[in-house]
């Protein structure tokens, strides 16, 4: 009898050892993340958080402690978030302000829904003409026009290629019955116009607003090379920086509302869906 209660007490012993053990590793392991949160070192300390949670999942006072330091770790990100987002809005939107200036506002009531920003030195006259057109509509959407006179080849798909020496730059690929190409007939010409827009232009707008100051040309449907005019080139390029800068804008308004949205959810957790 004596023997058995020995090695209970051994038993005992030993488990009561192995907690202590616990405690001081979560203790030691606790106050390292507590560091890297207080060094801002907030990424290294989520994954740290999220290590602890499994490594001493049975250590509930530890666990409570750590839900709390993920609270106070959440607030300073989106803190963090919130400063840089005003810091950089305040920047870019003096950049826009600044833009705005070389864009006039045209709208049709009667037919459009959005109105658009035109660089200043397209003109009118463009609507029809050969040269490529940009713009930007109220809702932020970036586009390129291109009319072809006598119109392009039957059931053939099309895509631009914007050059420079060995570096070039292609559109997305067009199909014949897509919405984006357009046939019509002026001065009894039979003209097809085409319309792309935002992502189906982005890297071609963008080698030309990289390479604006060298010769570009575009090569599309075997009708040889088109050598792009500064006027083209300009226009272009000034407005993709507009569109580019005002996406920007929009982008850092949503990391900042979101940051917000999750500091108030931190400081009223009632108040969470």
């Amino acid at each position: 009898m004596k023997q058995y209660i020995f090695y209970i007490f051994i038993i005992i012993l030993f488990f009561s050892c192995g907690n202590k053990q616990n405690e001081s590793d979560a203790q030691a392991k606790f106050s390292e993340i507590e560091q890297l949160v207080n060094a801002g070192k907030y990424n290294a300390a989520k994954i740290a958080l999220d290590s602890f949670h499994i490594n001493f999942s049975e250590m509930i006072s530890f666990r409570h402690k750590a839900l709390a330091l993920e609270d106070t770790l959440s607030m300073r990100q989106n803190r963090r978030i919130i400063t840089f987002c005003d810091s950089m809005l305040v920047i870019n939107e003096k950049k826009i302000d600044s833009l705005h200036t070389f864009f006039s506002f045209q709208k049709d009531e009667k037919f459009q829904v959005f109105g658009n920003y035109i660089y200043y030195k397209q003109t009118q006259n463009a609507n029809i003409g050969n040269t490529f057109r940009a713009y930007i509509d109220e809702n932020n959407d970036f586009f390129i026009v291109k009319n072809f006179f006598g119109g392009l080849p039957k059931n053939c798909s099309i895509a631009l290629k914007v050059s420079f020496g060995d570096l070039y730059s292609t559109t997305d690929t067009i199909p014949k019955n897509s919405p984006a190409r357009y046939q019509f007939e002026a001065d009894g010409k039979i003209i097809e116009s085409l319309t792309l827009k935002n992502e189906q232009i982005e890297k071609f707008a963008a080698f030309i607003n990289q390479f604006s100051q060298n010769d570009l040309f575009v090569n599309y449907v075997n009708s040889g090379r088109y050598q792009l005019s500064n006027n083209e080139k300009e226009i272009i390029s000034v407005s993709y920086q507009f569109w580019k800068l005002q996406k920007e804008i929009e982008n850092l308004k949503t990391q900042k509302n979101k940051a917000v949205k999750k500091t108030i959810a931190v400081l009223s957790p009632s108040t969470q869906n």
